[in-house]
C-alpha cells in the first residue's frame, strides 16, 4: 500500500508542478458549481470543510460564507487559489487523514477518489473525519468520459516512452540525452537510468490500475449508488453535470451529496 501511495504522490506532484489538471477545468463549470452548492447550502453557524485532494482548490476558493472555514489536504505541495474563508493547507493523503474523528462538517473529495490507492479506505477515513449526519460531496470521473480517456492517452504516451528507453539502455545508449516532457534528461549513471525508467513503468502500472478499477466500480449510477451505499453513506443526490470543453458539453462524471448514516 505504501508504494501504491508514493506512485500516486510521485504522479500528482509531476502533474502540479507541469501545470496539468485531470480534469481540466474552469471555476465557473456545472460540476464545480453544484459541488459548490452543496457545500454552502443550509449553513446556520460555523461549519469546518475538509477538501480532500484539493489541488489549488478551486472549489472551495470560490465558497463566501465566512462563518464556514476550510482545510485543504494534498499530498503534494501545489499552491492554493486565494480563498474568501478561512483556509489552511496541510500535506496528507486520504488513506490516513490526520484529523480526531467528528472534525468536520462537510467533506469535499473532488475527483480525488479516482487516484485513491484504496478507494474503500479512503472512504472510511472521510466517514471516520465527519460529523453524525455531515455532508459528503464527491465528484467523480465516469469511465469512458472524456477525461478518462485523455487518461488512457497518457498513460499510452508513458508505456512507449518506457519502452523506447528500455530498447536504449539494450543498446548501450542509457548516457544519451531523451526528452523526457519536453525536458532532455541524462542520466549520469547506468543506475540512475534504470531508476528512471522503473519510476515511468510504476505510473503507467498505477494508470492502468486506476483506469480498471474506475470501470469496474462505476460504469452507471445505479452501481455508484450501491456502492457509495455499502460503505455506510446516504446517497441523497446523485447527478451528471455537462461542463463545456472546446465549446462542446460532455458528460464527465457523478457529482453525489452524500449523508453520514
Amino acid at each position: 500500500m505504501a508504494k501504491k501511495i508514493r506512485q500516486g504522490t510521485v504522479f500528482w506532484q509531476r502533474e502540479h508542478s507541469a501545470h496539468r489538471e485531470h480534469p481540466r477545468y474552469s471555476s465557473h463549470n456545472p460540476d464545480l458549481v453544484i459541488a459548490r452548492k452543496w457545500l454552502s447550502q443550509g449553513v446556520t453557524a460555523k461549519e469546518k470543510i475538509l477538501d480532500i485532494g484539493a489541488g489549488a482548490g478551486k472549489i472551495t476558493s470560490g465558497l463566501q460564507n465566512t462563518r464556514q472555514s476550510v482545510v485543504s489536504l494534498d499530498p503534494t505541495n501545489i499552491t492554493t487559489h486565494h480563498h474568501k474563508i478561512p483556509q489552511t493547507s496541510v500535506r496528507g493523503i486520504s488513506q490516513n487523514l490526520p484529523f480526531k474523528n467528528n472534525s468536520f462538517n462537510r467533506v469535499l473529495m473532488a475527483y480525488s477518489l479516482t487516484y485513491a490507492p484504496s478507494i474503500k479506505k479512503a472512504l472510511r477515513e472521510a466517514k471516520r473525519v465527519v460529523k453524525q449526519n455531515g455532508v459528503l460531496v464527491v465528484l467523480l470521473h465516469k469511465p469512458k468520459s472524456i477525461y478518462m480517456y485523455e487518461l488512457e492517452g497518457h498513460m499510452m504516451d508513458l508505456r512507449n516512452l518506457a519502452y523506447k528507453l528500455r530498447e536504449w539502455q539494450e543498446l548501450g545508449l542509457w548516457n544519451r540525452p531523451y526528452p523526457i516532457e519536453g525536458i532532455a534528461f541524462r542520466a549520469k549513471t547506468k543506475k540512475e537510468f534504470e531508476a528512471k525508467v522503473k519510476s515511468i513503468e510504476e505510473q503507467v502500472n498505477y494508470l492502468d490500475r486506476m483506469l480498471e478499477r474506475q470501470e469496474r466500480i462505476f460504469s452507471d449510477e445505479a452501481k455508484t449508488t450501491k456502492y457509495f451505499e455499502s460503505q455506510g453513506f446516504e446517497v441523497q443526490t446523485i447527478t451528471t453535470p455537462r461542463p463545456t470543453v472546446n465549446n462542446k458539453q460532455h458528460y464527465t462524471g457523478y457529482a453525489l451529496l452524500l449523508k453520514n448514516k
